[in-house]
C-alpha cells in the first residue's frame, strides 16, 4: 500500500502524503528534538521538514527507505536551524547512552551539581564541530551507523570516526572538570578519566 500512497502523493494528492508520513511523524520530531533541544524548535523542524519532503516528493527516487529519507531531511533542516543557534544536550541523554552516570538529585546540593554538570556539558557539547555534533546525537537518537552515514551523506567509517571523536572531546572536555565528573561519574573504563 506504500507504493500507492508514495504514487498518489508524487502526483500532489495531500491525504496520500499524510498517510505516508504518519508512520515517521514520532521518529522525525524525536529527531529534531534531539538536535534543537527545545519542544517548540524540535516541532517547527519536523513541521519544516514534512513540507520539504512533500514538496520535494518527485525527487524520491526510491534507492533508500522513506524513512531513512524522511530523516536526512530532517536532519538538514535542523542542521540549518542550529546554524542560527547551537543545541543543547542534556546528562539525561548522555546517561541513557550509557556514557555518564547521573545521580538522581536527592536534596539541594545535588541539584545544584546536576545543573553544574548541564551547564558544563552544554559548554562541552557546544564546542564540538558542527558535523560530530549532529552524528552524536543521531547515535543517541537510536539511529544506526548506516543509517546515520543515508541521512548526513557520509561513509559508515566516517560517521564511526566522528561519534568517537565527539565521545573523545568530551570525554577530556569533561574530565578536567574532575569534581562534577570524576572517575566514580564516568562508567565504561575507556571512558575513564585519567589520573
Amino acid at each position: 500500500m506504500d507504493d500507492e500512497w508514495l504514487r498518489r502523493a508524487r502526483n500532489g494528492d495531500g491525504y496520500a502524503f499524510e498517510m505516508l508520513a504518519a508512520p515517521h511523524e514520532n521518529a522525525v520530531y524525536q529527531l529534531c528534538l534531539s538536535m534543537m533541544g527545545h519542544t517548540a524548535d524540535a516541532a517547527d523542524c519536523a513541521q519544516e521538514a514534512f513540507l520539504k519532503a512533500f514538496r520535494g516528493l518527485r525527487h524520491f527516487q526510491g534507492g533508500a527507505q522513506f524513512s531513512t529519507w524522511m530523516h536526512r531531511i530532517a536532519h538538514n533542516v535542523c542542521v540549518d536551524a542550529l546554524r542560527k543557534r547551537k543545541p543543547e544536550l542534556s546528562v539525561e541523554a548522555l546517561d541513557e547512552e550509557g556514557i555518564f552516570f547521573v545521580s538522581a538529585a536527592s536534596g539541594p546540593y545535588e541539584a545544584l551539581e546536576k545543573r553544574e554538570r548541564q551547564a558544563l556539558l552544554s559548554r562541552a557539547f557546544n564546542a564540538l564541530p558542527e558535523v560530530n555534533r549532529a552524528a552524536l546525537l543521531l547515535h543517541i537518537q537510536g539511529l544506526e551507523y548506516g543509517d546515520i552515514a543515508c541521512v548526513t551523506g557520509v561513509p559508515e567509517g566516517t560517521v564511526k570516526s566522528r561519534i568517537h571523536r565527539a565521545r573523545e572531546r568530551l570525554k577530556a572536555f569533561l574530565c578536567a572538570d574532575r569534581e562534577l565528573f570524576s572517575d566514580s561519574s564516568v562508567q565504561d573504563s575507556d571512558r575513564r578519566c585519567g589520573s
